[in-house]
């Protein structure tokens, strides 16, 4: 850069200045975190295909960075910032990754509204746990499915139905420890066993 006598700008660099005017023309026009928030939230409620406990599920993942920046300008908002809020979470791998997934799409919304400028977003620029494949969901086909209930034995057979078409996580169908003793105990307290209690 280089000033002549009365300090006025002589020459500057085209594209710092391009960057510089679109960064200026960005925060003018993008609103708060909140404000984008609301707005991203509302067209997914707009959108009949999507199911309202997806959109719930989006409003809480998204809820943490409203409560920690909302008011903050969007065009402001710092890859390193999303991740100190992210991290300070203490979710899981699996958790933490949909959080995640979650604030990319509230940014690639506010980029396709123009609130963001073209390429990689602050949010995306956080990266994805890596999960172990023991943890990954597997997804049968319908012939590994019938293969599976075809060796199963017959007592097996509604427990492997209801976990592979329930929509239930594994940690959920398996009894939680000391289940059956307080089964008993409360059994015990109505004055029958448990196979009583049971009917």
């Amino acid at each position: 850069m280089y000033w002549n006598e009365r300090g006025d700008l002589l020459s500057i660099d085209a594209r710092e200045l391009a960057e510089f005017r679109q960064w200026r023309e960005l925060k003018w026009r993008a609103p708060s975190l909140n404000e984008l928030i609301k707005e991203f939230l509302k067209s997914k409620r707009e959108d009949r295909n999507l199911h309202s406990g997806y959109v719930k599920t989006l409003e809480y993942n998204l809820s943490p960075f409203c409560d920690a920046i909302g008011n903050e300008n969007l065009a402001q908002i710092e890859s390193v910032t999303l991740f100190e809020i992210l991290s300070g979470l203490n979710k899981n791998p699996r958790t933490r990754n949909n959080v995640r997934d979650a604030l990319c799409s509230a940014f690639r919304f506010a980029r396709d509204r123009g609130y963001l400028p073209e390429g990689i977003t602050a949010a995306e620029k956080l990266k994805r746990i890596k999960l172990d494949r023991c943890c990954e969901i597997s997804i049968y086909s319908p012939e590994q499915m019938r293969a599976i209930l075809d060796a199963c034995r017959p007592q097996y057979i509604p427990g492997e139905v209801i976990s592979a078409f329930a929509g239930i996580r594994s940690e959920e169908i398996r009894p939680k420890p000391n289940t059956h003793k307080a089964f008993s105990s409360q059994a015990h307290l109505l004055g029958s066993n448990p196979s009583e209690a049971a009917t």
